[in-house]
């Protein structure tokens, strides 16, 4: 999976304070392992989450995502879907079921 340009952005915000993803992870009240996932781009944050993160970066949403918040809410929620899908897709296959 190619690293997502929210996920890069996240990390070298991060860096650019000099935290840990610990240090990020409390100053917007998640674990360091969401942090991590969001860094690695295996999970999308939601808006709720790229607010938070940008506020306390000190940069606007907009670095983040490169789109309005409408935008963005619909593009995490269908990348969401995908993620499901593909997910049912491998269960299925792995009981031997077509798709």
């Amino acid at each position: 999976m190619r690293k997502s340009k929210i996920a890069h952005k996240i990390k070298k915000s991060r860096l650019e304070m000099r935290w840990s993803q610990a240090e990020l992870a409390r100053a917007i009240g998640l674990s360091d392992r969401a942090v991590s996932a969001y860094e690695t781009g295996r999970v999308t944050p939601p808006l709720d989450v790229v607010e938070k993160i940008s506020r306390e970066v000190g940069k606007p949403v907009s670095y983040f995502t490169d789109y309005d918040s409408d935008t963005y809410e619909v593009e995490t929620r269908l990348l969401d879907i995908e993620r499901r899908l593909e997910e049912v897709k491998n269960l299925l296959r792995k009981k031997g079921t077509k798709h």
